[in-house]
């Protein structure tokens, strides 16, 4: 979600785990929106209990041939209306809910902390980078060992690989 960063948690050269904070941004107006929305729940989910006490007062009446069917159909229909309130407020409530949650970000992976592209205080927009992350637990290496040389290396070798693009790290 888009925000601007109240906390930096994290630092080049930090280890990461898969779900750890990196940063966090400004949720005031985020939280405000959840109890708006969960006060709009409560409120839908009153209307459906009025409208099925109005609906059941109805029936009874009709029972006794003191309204029409008219009114028990409308009733109905109205407690339907609020059933279907209800279920829009809930799906906003929860929708809201996941947006606070991404206002949290978190690592997606294990991984060495390389950059951090946002600073403490930047407005950030969805897509921006955040922090470039290395998991080089399951990289490969294509290498240029010619095959008449492979008999000479012991699985017991090593090799230094530098990556340029990630600031030089080996």
């Amino acid at each position: 979600v888009p925000g601007r960063i109240v906390e930096r948690r994290v630092e080049p050269g930090f280890e990461a785990k898969r779900g750890v904070t990196l940063l966090v941004l400004d949720q005031e107006r985020l939280e405000a929106n959840l109890r708006q929305a969960e006060a709009s729940y409560k409120l839908r989910a009153v209307d459906v209990a009025d409208t099925q006490k109005k609906l059941e007062r109805s029936r009874q009446l009709l029972a006794q041939n003191l309204i029409s069917q008219d009114v028990v159909d409308d009733q109905s229909f109205a407690v339907e209306r609020a059933i279907a309130a209800l279920d829009a407020a809930k799906a906003h409530r929860d929708d809201t809910e996941y947006i606070l949650d991404d206002a949290v970000i978190r690592a997606p992976f294990d991984g060495k902390i390389e950059t951090v592209h946002a600073q403490l205080g930047d407005y950030v927009r969805t897509g921006d980078p955040i922090a470039t992350i290395t998991d080089l637990s399951r990289a490969r290496f294509i290498t240029g060992i010619p095959s008449s040389s492979i008999a000479l290396i012991s699985h017991d070798d090593y090799a230094e690989v530098g990556f340029a693009d990630i600031g030089g790290v080996t």
